[in-house]
């Protein structure tokens, strides 16, 4: 793999644990991602207060990378499902979305992603299946008509785990975007590589399932044998923490996997894929000093890779 086949990101967000409700210094904390010199992407949620609004989209206007929303904290924070059997619920959740790809457009997005919502059980999979396609076709058709390169982008995550959320399976998760895809061509996965873990998911199996879905990565860590442990579930502790799932190897391995299915040789008049590393500190741990560490981390596994 080449360094320059792909754009690296950083999750801002999950770096600043504080913005993750939208507030708090956005603005200051995102100016400290986007001196890396080594990123290319960054990702944001919600950031309120028109203020702090119009100082964070001039920031980012005047950097030169590429701009991912994510909605995920913002339909979780707001308890919203977008495949919810309650016709109330997910209408209120489809507004919501909008409202986010509204707010991708605002800050110059290239990239808004969404997540499911809560998995309902076993018995009610089937129904919200068609309710979340339902939900995402109404979504995706939005996106379109404000801005035709939006790419819109579902996140699978854990079911049983910490985020209980109904998509999920990868597989699962790919009958998702073929059902989108045939009417939103401008539709597709993220992958993140702790929820795989999460998921219990063979690695190498689960890629080669969303082969040609996904342009996305997140690179993160997790703790899941532990139960007791104060940073279980999706957390994304440092890499190479101890109990920790992934190290600067695992990453190598991922990394060489995506290589394989052709994830690095896609259709070059798409913009390139990206790789978003997503590290959160714990409370002993400086943000700054843990990203500078997460970032050689990676760069270590991509120059092994």
């Amino acid at each position: 793999m080449k360094r320059d086949s792909f754009r690296l990101g950083v999750v801002h967000y999950v770096s600043y644990p504080d913005a993750i409700t939208g507030e708090g210094p956005i603005a200051l904390t995102l100016e400290k991602v986007l001196s890396f010199r080594e990123l290319q992407a960054v990702e944001i949620t919600w950031v309120k207060g028109t203020k702090q609004r119009a100082f964070v989209r001039a920031l980012l206007e005047s950097w030169e990378g590429v701009v991912v929303y994510s909605g995920a904290p913002v339909l979780a924070l707001s308890n919203m499902s977008l495949s919810s059997h309650k016709d109330d619920l997910r209408k209120d959740s489809v507004a919501l979305a909008k409202r986010i790809i509204d707010d991708a457009c605002y800050f110059g997005a290239s990239e808004a992603l969404l997540i499911s919502g809560p998995d309902p059980g076993k018995e009610k999979r089937d129904g919200a299946k068609a309710y979340l396609i339902e939900s995402l076709l109404e979504i995706v058709d939005y996106a379109g008509t404000v801005n035709e390169r939006l790419m819109v982008t579902i996140e699978p995550a854990d079911r049983d785990i910490h985020r209980r959320q109904f998509i999920g399976p990868i597989s699962e998760a790919v009958e998702i975007v073929s059902a989108v895809r045939v009417h939103a061509p401008n539709f597709g996965l993220t992958i993140d590589m702790s929820h795989l873990a999460q998921l219990g998911e063979n690695k190498s199996k689960a890629l080669h399932t969303a082969k040609g879905y996904f342009r996305h990565v997140h690179i993160a860590n997790a703790i899941i044998k532990n139960q007791g442990h104060s940073r279980f579930g999706d957390e994304h502790p440092r890499f190479g923490i101890e109990e920790g799932e992934h190290d600067q190897e695992s990453i190598t391995d991922f990394l060489r996997e995506l290589t394989q299915i052709g994830f690095f040789q896609q259709d070059t008049s798409q913009d390139q894929p990206i790789i978003s590393i997503e590290v959160k500190p714990d409370k002993s741990e400086d943000p700054q000093a843990l990203l500078v560490e997460s970032i050689k981390t990676f760069l270590t596994a991509c120059s092994m890779a």
